[in-house]
């Protein structure tokens, strides 16, 4: 499988050495923007640093353990996402997303996370996936309470971004809990539902679990991402 389709809109396209180019000039395009939360941006400046991360993230082990890969929305590649965790003996999964400035506040990572959550929960017999977030990236923190995750707490100082030790905050969904239901992506913008959510496996649940109430949510952030 070279390719998953989220919707009209949108693919991820697995990796392959194929999309070296694109992805430097991606990287490139969007380094000042990356670099505030994913410390790849901030240390691969050079097309032979980004071809070796490329490699690492190509090779035939880190393709079987992962799902999802580079996001083009409208022709145009504007993020990647990753589900790593497959096949491990804990059946548990993290989910990791980047975006560019430019391509925010069209529901673009939310789509890709549903559908990548989709796969894992209904093709690949994961059973927990976590999204982490550090405690100011409210956009990040946003789409995981979108899709239902529900905040566990913080990890004290767990990445190094910007110079500095920073929080992470932690998201956890189960694949038999009901959490990350259709609902709750139904509300989170109309043209999720345009041909999408009729071919998802998530569970149809009437009772969903809506987060609101945290002091320390964002949910003043009005990324629609």
């Amino acid at each position: 499988m070279s390719q998953i389709r989220v919707d009209d809109e949108i693919i991820v396209r697995i990796p392959t050495m194929y999309y070296e180019e694109p992805y430097f000039e991606w990287v490139q395009a969007n380094r000042d923007h990356l670099a505030k939360w994913l410390p790849f941006a901030a240390a691969a400046k050079t097309r032979a640093e980004v071809r070796m991360w490329l490699e690492r993230r190509t090779s035939p082990e880190e393709l079987e353990s992962r799902i999802g890969g580079l996001i083009y929305w409208q022709g145009e590649l504007v993020e990647a996402a990753n589900l790593k965790g497959v096949g491990s003996s804990d059946n548990a999964g993290e989910l990791g997303f980047s975006l560019s400035e430019s391509a925010q506040g069209n529901g673009i990572a939310t789509r890709v996370c549903w559908k990548l959550i989709d796969i894992a929960f209904a093709e690949k017999d994961i059973h927990r996936v976590m999204i982490r977030g550090a405690r100011e990236n409210h956009r990040s923190r946003a789409i995981a309470e979108r899709l239902g995750f529900t905040f566990e707490g913080f990890q004290r100082e767990a990445a190094f971004l910007q110079g500095e030790y920073q929080d992470l905050a932690v998201y956890p969904c189960w694949r038999r809990s009901g959490q990350c239901s259709q609902r709750n992506l139904a509300s989170c913008s109309p043209r999720l539902t345009r041909g999408f959510l009729a071919q998802s496996s998530f569970p149809k649940t009437n009772s969903v679990r809506r987060l609101h109430d945290f002091s320390f949510s964002a949910s003043s952030d009005s990324s629609r991402d």
